[in-house]
C-alpha cells in the first residue's frame, strides 16, 4: 500500500489546532448528527481523538472507538486522553479496510476529513457501514 495519501504522524499538532474549531466544528457536526442517546459510536480515522473527545462530552453512557491505522496515533490518544473520557474513548488499531469489532454495533459511524486520504474508499465505507447497526444488514 502506497502510504502517500496518509497523514504525517509527525505533524500531530495540526490535529489539534483551535483553529480547526472555525471550519470543522464538533458542536455545529453534533448538532446535525441529533444523537440524543447512544451507546455506541465509531470515528474512523480518529487520528489524535479530536472529535471523539468532543463527542465524549455530549452524551452520557456512551462508548466511542477511536479507530486509526497510525500506531502512532493510538499511543498519542492512549497518553493523553484526559481522565474524564479515560473510560469513554477507547483507541482501536485498525486496517483502513479493517476494523476489528463487531457487526452492527455502532449508531453512529463518522469520518471527518478523512476520505482523501485512502487509497481504498469503497472498501473503507463499505466496512464503516458493516459497522453501523442500522445498515449492517446491506451491503
Amino acid at each position: 500500500m502506497n502510504d502517500s495519501r496518509k497523514f504525517d504522524p509527525k505533524k500531530l499538532a495540526k490535529l489539534n489546532d483551535p483553529k480547526r474549531l472555525e471550519y470543522l466544528n464538533p458542536d455545529v457536526i453534533w448538532e446535525e448528527v441529533s444523537l440524543a442517546t447512544a451507546g455506541t459510536l465509531i470515528d474512523i480515522g480518529a487520528g489524535t481523538g479530536f472529535f471523539a473527545m468532543a463527542f465524549s462530552k455530549k452524551i452520557k453512557n456512551v462508548k466511542i472507538y477511536a479507530c486509526d491505522v497510525s500506531e502512532e496515533m493510538i499511543a498519542w490518544m492512549n497518553e493523553n486522553i484526559p481522565a474524564d473520557s479515560k473510560d469513554t474513548v477507547i483507541p482501536i488499531k485498525m486496517e483502513e479496510i479493517s476494523v476489528p469489532l463487531p457487526d452492527g454495533i455502532a449508531d453512529l459511524v463518522y469520518m471527518i476529513n478523512l476520505h482523501h486520504e485512502l487509497e481504498q474508499p469503497l472498501k473503507t465505507l463499505k466496512e464503516a457501514r458493516r459497522r453501523d447497526r442500522f445498515n449492517s444488514g446491506g451491503s
